[in-house]
This record gives structure tokens, sequence and C-alpha cells, in this order.
């Protein structure tokens, strides 16, 4: 994996593991299986996150599932549990700035149509919200490294127009996983886990009007 999209670890970690997964808003989070044609047409298989947004669409990261062939969703997965099923994905859309190349770090997200609904339920309330509330607030970032769901907890470093910082530890495989907090007595889904700047911080993509408007068209799709 490219250095950038390196997942840290900032000491003391404290992610806990989330067993069983099936409380809310664990159950919205989701097990990515991806496959795709490597080095001499060799499948690969990697593990991300995605998380739901309507009964059968998924967020996840673009850069997970951009070239990928088949992609299997399972929400509140615990091991070689899965309390809700699984799904495959028929249908990705991602944002042009992403293919493009343009804003690939603002825009690295995409939107999983799925084969079926899945009966974990989804995230009701999913908001740009202002800096002010961002930057006063604790989030949680929670993600599958492998076959289990890990959450951790802490205050954001920085909020910028198109991007959330925190010291708040992941691995790779949580890229995709949701980023939120309480806002008005709700968990309100604010961004994705994205990547790693080595040294520096983790990184996610923030939700924001424009990318909200991008979203909606495509779960009303």
């Amino acid at each position: 994996m490219h250095p950038a999209l390196e997942a840290l670890v900032f000491p003391p970690d404290a992610r806990r593991r989330v067993t069983p997964a099936t409380g809310e808003p664990f159950r919205y989070v989701c097990h990515l299986m991806t496959v795709s044609a490597g080095p001499g047409g060799v499948q690969q298989r990697r593990v991300g996150t995605g998380t739901l947004i309507a009964p059968d669409k998924v967020l996840t990261a673009a850069h997970h599932v951009r070239n990928a062939q088949f992609v299997s969703v399972a929400p509140g997965k615990d091991g070689a549990s899965e309390p809700f099923g699984h799904a495959m994905a028929n249908r990705i859309d991602m944002p042009r700035e992403f293919l493009d190349g343009s804003a690939v770090a603002a825009y690295d997200f995409a939107v999983l149509t799925l084969t079926r609904r899945l009966g974990a339920g989804h995230w009701r309330h999913v908001s740009a919200l202002p800096d002010r509330v961002l930057s006063s607030n604790p989030v949680s970032v929670a993600g599958y490294p492998r076959d289990h769901l890990y959450v951790a907890e802490g205050l954001l470093t920085g909020v910028r127009p198109e991007q959330l910082e925190y010291r708040i530890a992941t691995e790779t495989g949580q890229s995709g996983g949701p980023i939120w907090l309480t806002h008005d007595g709700r968990p309100t889904l604010a961004g994705l886990h994205r990547a790693g700047i080595p040294g520096r911080f983790n990184a996610g993509v923030r939700l924001t009007s424009r990318k909200l408007l991008m979203i909606r068209s495509w779960v009303r799709s």
C-alpha cells in the first residue's frame, strides 16, 4: 500500500473491540471484502470498511473499491458471525474529482449499491457539521482491520474545509469506516476515515454540503 494510505496507531492504542457488533450505530458498520486483479491477473483480496446509509447503499472509501471486481459487504460482522448476512455490490459510484485525480484526498468516497437490502438499519443522521461542532466534541472512528470491529474515540486535532484530522488509532483495513459524534443528542455521521499521514495524523474525508448532494443523488438512483 502507498505510504500515504497507511493507517497509523498512535500510542497509547485506545481502540477496543466491539463484540457483538449488533448495537447501534455499530450494526451500520460493514466489513468489506474486495477482490481485484493483481499483477499477472492474479486475484487480490483486501479487507476494508464501509457504513450503511440506506438499506442497500454503503458509503466507503473510493480508493478501496476503485479497481474492485467483486465487493462483499457484511454489516455487524464479528469473526465468523454475520448476524445480518451479506450482499454483493452490483454498482459503484464515485466522484469525478477522485477519478480524474483533481482532488483525490477530498473526494475519496464512493457509494455501493447492493444486490439486496440488509436488515441492519442505517445512519439516519448524516450531516455537514460546522467547524465549531466538529472541533469541540469527541468523535468516534470505527472499522475492520481484520474480521472484528474496533472503535476508538478522541478529539479532532484539525478541522479543514475538506478534511478531518485526528490522532486516533486506526489500522489498514479501516479506510471507509465512519467518523461520527453525538450532535443534538443523536449519533451523527460526519466523515469517513481515509488514511494516515506518516508522522503527523490520521485523516478522514469531511462530509460537506456538496458531497452530500452527490451521495444523496446516488442513494436515490
